[in-house]
């Protein structure tokens, strides 16, 4: 599902994360919105799959690692 940080942020806090892509692009940009706030704790992953495209940008996968992860964040 793609959506905001802040969606992200709500399945997280309720456990309704299977899978993480990430997507890594060959810019910099020196300004922007965080995926993730400072108010989160930290949350254990597993790297599943990484590709490569064309275009220079990587594709990253992981999931959860449930057994040692407890997400808490500040009430909504």
């Amino acid at each position: 599902m793609l959506g905001s940080g802040e969606l992200v942020r709500k399945l997280m806090k309720h456990d309704l994360v299977d899978e993480f892509r990430i997507m890594i692009f060959p810019f910099i940009w020196v300004s922007g919105k965080r995926l993730f706030t400072d108010n989160i704790n930290t949350m254990s992953l597993k790297h599943v799959y990484t590709k490569t495209l064309h275009s220079g940008a990587v594709e990253l996968t992981y999931r959860p690692s449930k057994e040692d992860n407890v997400f808490h964040q500040g009430s909504d």
